[in-house]
């Protein structure tokens, strides 16, 4: 996992124009949403290991839930604010 994120940096800095006020947000952004991941399914395979089923279920169905409300959420606001600053 840490690999791609590395190699999703040097891309990223290296071959797509990207100027360096991008870049202090895409190098954590790319290294932390790999660790999250795979945190989360380590953490979601060793409940299921230890046979704790619904345990696991409803950590996966929590977290696609609640992160699909931030995003719906930050969306809605990041809309509101362009229509804002176009009035």
């Amino acid at each position: 996992m840490h690999r791609r994120a590395g190699h999703q940096v040097v891309w990223t800095s290296e071959r797509v124009i990207v100027g360096p006020h991008w870049r202090i947000f895409v190098a954590p952004g790319f290294c932390e949403s790999y660790s999250r991941y795979s945190s989360f399914a380590y953490e979601t395979f060793a409940l299921f290991e230890k046979g704790q089923w619904l345990a696991a279920t409803l950590n996966v169905a929590a977290t696609n839930e609640l992160c699909f409300a931030a995003v719906a959420i930050g969306a809605a606001i990041a809309r509101a604010l362009l229509r804002w600053g176009t009035t």
